[in-house]
């Protein structure tokens, strides 16, 4: 049985191909892939595995949109660090979907089921799993913040931010009327709870909003510089690391 692989976490993939290779069941991994525009280009040029096993985010979007344009896609194994409850949501016949880090018992159950439904049809709704893959974004993202502000408490709506960002060792959220509230978590852990079509970190010190965005400017190749509101002193620029996952992000895949 040859699968394909799309990851883009280096270490995971290697994990993922060591558990797969050690199943007496997989004859060869067809490939390993880290971007859609890679697993697109692959399709074209080479035989249909008969299983994939596929993170949901790649280096350069989500990974339904390689399932979309690929006629007689094979079944599917989403591997994904949400927790098991929220993967009951996107079980389907056929797909399975593992925990990160993968266990090796989890993967055999995955490959068991698939061995079951050999012969079957296996057809994924790509439309649902997206539907749901989104819902549970949004679900998991917090309504509102609760801050201090002087001798107040403030309650701030997480999506009504114009922008988060860095200044010194504090994160602030940035309001849209140009006040700024300083915030009890890091960039990162305000990144994992927002709405990730709505907001987009283009650096480490910059997490925006799509409706913040007045102005975009190339700078470089693979850099792009924005003009915000409110409008911010220093330079906003995306990364070259973020540039191409901004560039999806902002026409909306």
């Amino acid at each position: 049985m040859q699968v394909l692989i799309l990851e883009d976490e280096p270490a995971a993939a290697r994990k993922l191909r060591r558990l797969l290779e050690a199943d007496g069941r997989i004859t060869g991994i067809a490939g390993e892939l880290d971007s859609v525009e890679a697993a697109l280009q692959w399709v074209k040029t080479h035989p249909r595995p008969e299983l994939i096993f596929s993170d949901i985010e790649l280096a350069d979007g989500l990974s339904f949109e390689v399932f979309r344009q690929w006629p007689d896609c094979p079944p599917i194994v989403f591997v994904s660090a949400y927790d098991q409850y929220a993967l009951e949501a996107f079980r389907s016949p056929g797909v399975d979907y593992l925990l990160k880090p993968v266990k090796a018992e989890e993967l055999k159950r995955a490959l068991d089921k698939f061995m079951a439904l050999t012969g079957k049809t296996k057809s994924v709704d790509l439309a649902v799993l997206r539907h749901a893959f989104e819902q549970l974004n949004s679900a998991a993202a917090p309504k509102r913040f609760l801050v201090r502000f002087g001798e107040k408490l403030v309650a701030l709506q997480a999506a009504d931010a114009a922008y988060y960002m860095v200044d010194g060792r504090v994160v602030f959220y940035m309001a849209q009327d140009g006040k700024r509230y300083p915030l009890d978590l890091s960039l990162e852990e305000v990144e994992n709870l927002l709405d990730p079509a709505v907001f987009f970190r283009i650096n480490r010190q910059f997490i925006v909003q799509v409706k913040a965005i007045r102005n975009m400017h190339v700078v470089s190749k693979s850099r792009v510089k924005l003009d915000l509101h409110p409008a911010h002193a220093g330079d906003t620029i995306v990364s070259k690391e973020k540039s191409p996952l901004f560039r999806v992000w902002i026409q909306g895949k």
